[in-house]
């Protein structure tokens, strides 16, 4: 879920695995504010999310939540 201090702004966020181009773009919104994506996203030790703002307004407040699980596979 996605949340700006800014409602008036059209913010967008993207989230990128491991490398801020278009073919590791992974999940992103089409409001960057109170808006939400369920994306499934496998990651592997090290894998790392970016997470990119535009069109906010400059100074605003915002926030991203991400949820998943953790998979023990007996090593």
């Amino acid at each position: 879920m996605t949340v700006t201090s800014d409602s008036a702004a059209d913010s967008d966020a993207r989230v990128y695995l491991n490398a801020e181009i278009d073919s590791r773009l992974v999940a992103g919104t089409w409001s960057g504010n109170r808006d939400f994506n369920e994306t499934d996203i496998t990651m592997q030790t090290l894998d790392r999310f970016i997470c990119v703002w535009t069109g906010g307004t400059p100074g605003a407040r915002a926030s991203l939540l991400l949820q998943g699980v953790v998979e023990n596979r007996g090593r």
